[in-house]
């Protein structure tokens, strides 16, 4: 999806399913980061809804991967 597209805008969407249970989003145990948590957004145990905190992951699945992956909405 480029600029040619016409889109301006894209959304996240997730069905109820995906984000269930939701998870903390940072898995530190750092004293500021355990009283803070409840102020992140949450994660899901599923991809795409799943962070890694791995830049080589990421990377590779932002080069490889289509944007379009059936969770985003494009406006």
């Amino acid at each position: 999806m480029t600029a040619t597209h016409g889109y301006r805008q894209v959304a996240p969407k997730a069905d109820d399913h995906a984000l269930q249970p939701p998870l903390p989003l940072l898995s530190f145990t750092s004293g500021y980061v355990l009283r803070s948590l409840d102020q992140f957004p949450k994660q899901s145990g599923k991809v795409p809804w799943k962070l890694r905190q791995n830049y080589l992951v990421d990377l590779l699945n932002l080069r490889l991967r289509p944007i379009d992956d059936g969770t985003l909405v494009f406006y």
